[in-house]
């Protein structure tokens, strides 16, 4: 009676497995080195052509929204109740009227040259690291991933705006933070038709009114950093990360004060602010939001 041989037998040895069997006989050391080399790339080891473009369409979205951000920021920084800039910080030559004083790109003074804010070039590269880094980490299978992918590219602009303001007057102008959510709550609305399931939304309602309800507690207490913009912020920041994974609305709630601690902690001891001054709490809470979604994507 004959033995049966699988077909697997009579396939040649690959090379890595003719090499180790070649040394095995000469130094076991030496073989013990060798590896078989991986076959051919697989589907599952390929970069997707379509992420690459997404990616890189927008990045080069990002640089120009933070190009058009140094405007508003400049114009936008005052104090409440005041009006918005009208004037060059230098040369005391008015700025360009209707919208051509409001999206420009360039931080410049049409006519002096001066910047209007500090490091107006980081600008640009900031947004479009934000912008890159969420289109290569969130996940765009469905539609619903795509509406939800612009609701974070647009807190991550209008946020660089925000954070602007805010790192500069203290405060978080409440037209643009109601305007931001009511354009976020459109876009995760649409997410959830696009899905056919209102459970994300209806989450990210509960995440939201939960974010909101917290600082409001902070803000009535009047212990720490927290302002009435941060109250609005921080709802709007829990309606988006409401419609993630558990782990990304607790970094999101954690991180703030991660980043936040031991900054304010460094300019306390490098005397840049001193103790009862108020600590301008937004960019915190859009960088810790931002970087929870990286870290939690889905």
């Amino acid at each position: 009676m004959g033995t049966h041989v699988s077909g697997d037998a009579d396939a040649p040895p690959t090379v890595g497995e003719a090499q180790a069997k070649t040394y095995r006989g000469r130094s076991p050391r030496l073989a013990s080195r060798v590896r078989p080399r991986p076959g051919p790339r697989g589907a599952g080891n390929t970069i997707n052509p379509m992420r690459i473009y997404l990616v890189g369409g927008c990045a080069a979205l990002g640089a120009w929204a933070g190009a058009l951000a140094v405007w508003p920021t400049y114009r936008l920084a005052v104090p409440l109740g005041t009006a918005p800039r009208g004037d060059c910080p230098r040369c005391r030559v008015g700025l360009p009227a209707g919208w051509r004083g409001w999206l420009r790109l360039g931080g410049r003074c049409p006519a002096c040259r001066t910047a209007l804010v500090a490091h107006s070039w980081a600008w640009p590269v900031v947004a479009a690291t934000g912008f890159a880094t969420l289109a290569w980490r969130l996940p765009v299978r469905h539609q619903a991933d795509v509406w939800l992918l612009g609701a974070w590219l647009l807190l991550t602009a209008v946020g660089l705006v925000l954070a602007g303001i805010d790192a500069r007057v203290n405060r978080l102008p409440r037209p643009i933070l109601v305007v931001t959510g009511g354009l976020i709550g459109v876009l995760v609305a649409a997410a959830g038709v696009a899905a056919r399931n209102p459970e994300p939304a209806l989450h990210a309602v509960i995440t939201g009114a939960a974010f909101g309800g917290v600082y409001l507690v902070l803000a009535l207490i009047g212990s720490g950093p927290v302002g009435p913009g941060d109250v609005y912020l921080a709802g709007l920041l829990g309606l988006l990360l409401g419609t993630g994974q558990l782990a990304a609305i607790l970094a999101g709630a954690v991180l703030p004060y991660l980043l936040g601690a031991p900054i304010t902690a460094a300019r306390l001891l490098l005397g840049r602010v001193n103790r009862g001054d108020h600590v301008a709490w937004g960019p915190y809470l859009i960088t810790g939001a931002v970087l929870a979604k990286v870290l939690f994507p889905l």
